[in-house]
């Protein structure tokens, strides 16, 4: 077997410490880069041009997603194989990945057994999602979230006016409704009707559903973060 030119990217020093010391247990590997950002490891894939690609999807300046979507954009039919690497485990994310061109995605909760075997899945040009997930079911992910347009429909997508963003980044950080029409100088009434068009907006039933929503998508944690620096001004 040829060794691989393996480029790891995640921005937790520790975590790319712990992957690495994993990873030199074996002899699959000829070198293996870091980086902690996605610029760093666009400069890097774009120079070094590694066989594999293990990346998280939280990055301090754009997703994992988008930094192998960049990728695809520029080098259009590369060999290189990309495997995520992440905390996130719902299925909106595993079809995003294949979206993008990623060929898996694993938890960072994993063994050296599930890692080995995601490197060698991937790098033979077959899907790899963790020991739970087979190609088949990871087929019928991705054929259920086309079928409902998922691309063009994804929460991320959706609109929001100003005000909209804030009561949203409110209510995600635990305020009330009182509290919220204080903090923005409205009414309560007013604020429960922002409530209402968020929730219909995504399609969601609960706060939980909205917590989640918002836990899973970096464009959203990112929406919601800078309204409350906003708003502290």
């Amino acid at each position: 077997m040829t060794p691989y030119k393996i480029l790891l990217v995640d921005d937790h020093a520790l975590v790319r410490k712990g992957i690495i010391s994993i990873l030199s247990k074996n002899q699959m590997t000829s070198e293996i880069m870091e980086a902690a950002t996605g610029t760093e490891a666009l400069e890097i894939i774009f120079r070094e041009e590694p066989e594999i690609v293990l990346i998280d999807i939280s990055l301090p300046d754009m997703t994992g997603i988008d930094v192998i979507k960049k990728v695809y954009e520029k080098l259009n039919k590369t060999k290189i194989k990309f495997l995520v690497i992440s905390m996130y485990d719902a299925f909106e994310y595993y079809y995003r990945a294949v979206k993008a061109g990623a060929l898996g995605m694993i938890n960072k909760d994993l063994n050296e057994v599930e890692l080995f075997t995601g490197i060698f899945t991937v790098m033979s040009g077959e899907y790899y999602f963790g020991q739970k997930n087979s190609v088949t079911d990871i087929r019928n992910i991705i054929a259920e979230f086309d079928k409902i347009d998922f691309q063009n429909h994804d929460p991320e997508n959706i609109p929001l006016s100003t005000r909209e963003s804030e009561v949203l980044a409110l209510v995600y950080r635990g305020f009330q409704n009182y509290a919220i029409a204080e903090k923005l100088q409205i009414s309560e009434r007013t604020i429960e009707t922002y409530r209402k068009n968020i929730m219909l907006k995504f399609n969601l039933k609960s706060f939980t559903e909205l917590t989640v929503l918002i836990n899973s998508s970096e464009k959203l944690k990112k929406l919601v973060g800078n309204c409350v620096l906003e708003l502290k001004h």
